[in-house]
């Protein structure tokens, strides 16, 4: 069983433990990484990766409360990319928390450990990090919350000098959550020794996952690609840093597969539908997700990426998954093509019809106004927008105006404007330009319109989007535009004096830590 699949018991207390040499290995050589997910008000994920086979252990603890409860020891192998991700509960709500990750050398088929904080082992080690729990739902809380995407794309890679400097600019912001919104690996590129602009990189040893030497059938090499392009990443001091004293929310985009795809397709129709072994890249990559990130896999559903995260009674951020339920892009636009598939549809419009939150901020990995896919004349639109007819080679029919996902779009917001939700709002990264837009939609025709908005940033480090006009379905109103620009985006919600409501607002950041000029929006309490 996968690591990542474990429940595990707390221990009120612990006992103490030898290991004696049947259970160690040697010394684990090389950096113990760890990252926490998914907060509750009494729950949190903590994520760990040992450099090698290992036993990790997790303790909590908030010394000013006399609290402190830790978990079970558990293995971790090269089947799981030794890393596991492990549910605690039982954690006082709205509370500043740090967390210590043990590993301990281990060899195959031992015993585990009773405890390995009271007696820490030769060659073990230690990791600190820190998070806030949630407040309660019915608690008048504020919340600092970041959104960003896209890291080290199109050969944008890691700085020798100073990294990814971003993170460092989004720590100092002091948030209390991270929305990963995808695209945090790009797959689908390689990482030389010079950026798009000559300096530096640090370079990647790996391969793009469409160079045609990569086998896609062969399910342990491309997970091996994956896991380098992901070691990569982590292997940024900023980033560990931030990861580890920042809770985050974790999305996949496309780029953590590769480009523009759909995981229930049975061929890479966004690129060589030929080329043999796609199921089995999906497959890589995903489990490449799941062991890399603070995300839980149910037993009834185990590839589910779709949920929702209450922040006490003024905030809920619900993540959709656009990937992994997806009818082809190239098919045409109709009530049949859906992006998220039917039953993902319906709980979106049940959980924000539902939700009490003032704000309801919904995660999308792809935008509603500005039209995505690459060669969208030939492989159909990436997001929900159809966009204006685009440049076709001679001889060919353009077909991206009619492949995108309006319809499905129609129908979701046509419910919620039956339903009078207020505080609707989208943020995404995955276009890679920097958007402010407001949205007022009379979807069900009685006079009355849905109001909402969506805020796109990025990438973190990578390739900009490329401007261009948008799709104007939905009357997009644009509040604020930049372009070339590595960026994020802050929301920060405020309870109103008497704690009955809260407002928001949003800004966008450089990845130097600038506002960007022009970029504040504040709305008030709906």
């Amino acid at each position: 069983m996968s690591p990542a699949l474990l429940a595990l018991a707390l221990l009120g207390c612990a006992r103490p433990s030898d290991l004696g040499p049947e259970e160690l290995a040697g010394p684990l050589d090389g950096e113990l990484l760890i990252a926490s997910g998914d907060v509750g008000f009494d729950s949190a994920l903590l994520w760990a990766r040992a450099p090698g086979p290992a036993w990790l252990q997790v303790e909590v603890l908030n010394s000013g409360r006399g609290f402190s409860v830790r978990s079970q020891p558990v293995a971790v192998g090269a089947d799981g990319d030794f890393a596991a991700t492990i549910p605690v509960g039982n954690l006082p709500y709205d509370a500043r928390l740090s967390y210590t990750v043990i590993a301990a050398p281990r060899r195959e088929g031992a015993a585990p450990p009773a405890d390995l904080f009271d007696r820490p082992p030769e060659g073990a080690l230690r990791a600190v990090g820190h998070l806030r729990t949630a407040p309660r739902p019915s608690a008048s809380a504020g919340l600092t919350l970041l959104v960003g995407g896209g890291l080290g794309g199109q050969s944008w890679c890691r700085p020798p000098a100073e990294g990814y400097r971003v993170f460092r600019a989004m720590a100092a912001l002091e948030p209390d959550l991270f929305i990963a919104s995808g695209d945090m690996i790009d797959a689908d590129g390689v990482c030389p020794e010079r950026a798009p602009d000559g300096r530096d990189n640090i370079p990647g040893d790996f391969r793009s996952v469409t160079d045609t030497t990569v086998d896609w059938t062969d399910r342990a090499a491309t997970g091996a690609l994956f896991s380098a392009h992901w070691h990569y990443n982590r292997g940024d001091s900023s980033l560990r840093r931030f990861l580890a004293d920042t809770p985050m929310i974790a999305q996949w985009g496309d780029r953590e597969v590769i480009g523009d795809f759909g995981a229930a397709w049975d061929r890479w129709y966004t690129g060589d539908p030929g080329r043999e072994g796609y199921p089995e890249l999906v497959a890589a990559g995903r489990e490449a997700f799941f062991a890399w990130n603070p995300i839980t896999r149910g037993s009834g559903d185990p590839d589910r990426i779709y949920r929702r995260l209450p922040w006490g009674r003024h905030a809920e951020v619900f993540v959709v998954d656009s990937r992994s339920y997806r009818d082809r892009n190239d098919e045409a636009d109709g009530q049949r093509h859906s992006l998220l598939g039917v039953a993902q549809r319906d709980w979106l419009v049940e959980a924000l019809e539902e939700s009490e939150a003032t704000w309801k901020i919904v995660s999308a990995d792809v935008p509603i106004s500005v039209p995505t896919g690459a060669n969208a004349w030939r492989r159909g639109r990436d997001g929900w927008a159809n966009g204006a007819p685009g440049p076709a080679p001679d001889g060919e029919v353009d077909r991206a105006p009619e492949t995108g996902f309006e319809a499905e779009l129609s129908g979701i917001l046509e419910a919620l404007d039956r339903a009078d939700v207020e505080g609707l709002v989208f943020v995404a990264t995955d276009p890679q330009l920097a958007r402010s837009i407001r949205y007022s939609v009379d979807a069900d025709g009685d006079g009355d319109a849905l109001v909402f908005y969506e805020l796109l940033s990025g990438p973190l480090r990578g390739g900009a989007g490329d401007p261009q006009a948008l799709d104007d379905s939905f009357g997009p109103e644009v509040l604020y535009a930049e372009d070339g620009l590595n960026s994020f985006t802050r929301v920060h919600i405020s309870p109103t004096p008497d704690g009955r409501s809260a407002t928001l607002v949003a800004e966008v950041y450089d990845d130097s830590g600038t506002l960007r000029p022009g970029s504040r929006l504040e709305l008030p309490a709906p």
